[in-house]
């Protein structure tokens, strides 16, 4: 209930019992007939029994405004720490950085042979720091439509962030998806107000952060309980339509909201693997 309800509320209450208080007493003489001079103590006795209606609705009304409060007062301690937690995201992205040289990391390609690995460089012409970094990251993680790689481009990224992704990204994973936890487990929110606060954040993240959040949540290390929270907030609405169409169809089709080019091509990727199961059958 917001404020102004609760104060139209509250101002149709007490007038109300202003009326009833008013009126009393012509109510009772007219049902009882308590009009005589002499019987006018008896009149003002009547008063006795609305002061105990009139105290029991003061405690109902005493909880019902501590009620109130308590629910306006964690409302305000859940916004300043979901605002908190954003900040911190914010901080965090300011904090990744990576330094002018050459980035060496080895991708896996066959889990049956994991001697034959293949080396992969991230030339950093510079020292670069926040979004960027991202940009970079991203620039030279190269899809495959047919990855060569046991798993394809899901493994493909599992072994780059073990043998590197994780020593810059792992504490902002964390942080994304403790923040989007938090929301959901939130027993004071409706299902509207936990939508609003989870696109607050989507608003907050850029093309190349989605890109290897997309890839995150179908890791073994979010597949469990990260996936679950991108699907059911529609968190890859804004996703470019970068992704190969294979790994699109991973996660539920809500993951993508109302993004119609990516949901087409969703739609058509299904529709090529139903009619190759005809075939194969």
């Amino acid at each position: 209930m917001n404020k102004w309800k609760f104060k139209i509320l509250s101002l149709i209450v007490f007038i109300i019992v202003a009326l009833i208080w008013w009126y009393y007493p012509v109510l009772i003489s007219k049902y009882t007939g308590l009009v005589e001079q002499e019987k006018l103590g008896q009149w003002g006795d009547t008063y006795g029994g609305l002061n105990t209606i009139f105290t029991g609705l003061a405690m109902v009304g005493a909880f019902f405004a501590l009620y109130t409060g308590n629910k306006e007062r964690n409302s305000r301690q859940f916004e300043d720490h979901f605002f908190q937690q954003l900040n911190s995201i914010r901080d965090i992205i300011a904090g990744i950085s990576l330094f002018k040289g050459t980035v060496k990391y080895r991708i896996y390609p066959s889990k049956n042979y994991p001697e034959k690995y293949k080396i992969y460089k991230i030339n950093i012409p510079g020292d670069i720091s926040g979004r960027i970094v991202f940009v970079t990251l991203r620039d030279n993680f190269i899809l495959e439509n047919i990855a060569r790689h046991s798993n394809g481009n899901i493994g493909k990224y599992e072994d780059f962030y073990k043998e590197f992704l994780h020593r810059v990204l792992s504490h902002y994973f964390r942080a994304i998806y403790t923040t989007i936890k938090y929301v959901d487990s939130s027993d004071i929110l409706n299902k509207e107000q936990k939508i609003f606060y989870i696109h607050m954040l989507r608003a907050q993240i850029s093309s190349d952060e989605l890109f290897f959040l997309f890839y995150s949540g179908l890791s073994r290390w979010g597949i469990e309980k990260f996936k679950p929270l991108i699907e059911k907030y529609s968190f890859f609405e804004h996703l470019q339509n970068e992704i190969s169409s294979t790994d699109l169809i991973k996660y539920k089709k809500s993951a993508y909201g109302d993004n119609k080019e990516i949901c087409n091509a969703y739609d058509e990727q299904q529709k090529n693997q139903r009619l190759l199961k005809n075939k194969q059958a």
